[in-house]
């Protein structure tokens, strides 16, 4: 699910919850790490399963209860690219309506930019250099 908005799904998702840890790729996917009750944990994780991002691809999913760690927020963690990666990279996808909507819209500060696209639509596989997904492995590095 590398590249399609999954870890700023999750942290929003997290927000909404008032939940504190983090959440990072790695070489086998996206990991999870958050503090919660019980009844709070199995909300979360049927959300992110329910609505997670629509170009995301869950191949398989756990839950599991960790000793205690206290985390004053939730963050977004730095990738660990540790190990042989097995993950799946999304093709590149046609442009979503909001961003043809914002391409065409004249007073849209993404009027006419040949480069509009967002994590809903791509682009995704053309732009990579390596995994994980993340910006420094990209094209869009220098940006």
């Amino acid at each position: 699910m590398q590249g399609v908005g999954f870890r700023p799904f999750v942290y929003q998702l997290a927000q909404k919850f008032q939940l504190t840890g983090w959440v990072n790729n790695t070489a086998n996917g996206v990991h999870i790490e958050f503090n919660a009750e019980e009844d709070v944990s199995k909300k979360f994780y049927d959300e992110v399963l329910i609505n997670a991002p629509q170009l995301s691809h869950i191949t398989s999913h756990y839950i599991e209860k960790f000793p205690s760690v206290i985390y004053q927020d939730f963050k977004i963690s730095s990738s660990n690219n540790k190990g042989n990666p097995v993950l799946l990279i999304s093709p590149d996808f046609a442009l979503c309506e909001n961003c043809r909507k914002e391409i065409n819209d004249k007073s849209n500060r993404r009027y006419n930019y040949a480069f509009t696209t967002c994590t809903q639509c791509g682009p995704r596989y053309s732009i990579i250099k390596q995994l994980p997904y993340d910006r420094e492995n990209t094209e869009m590095e220098a940006f």
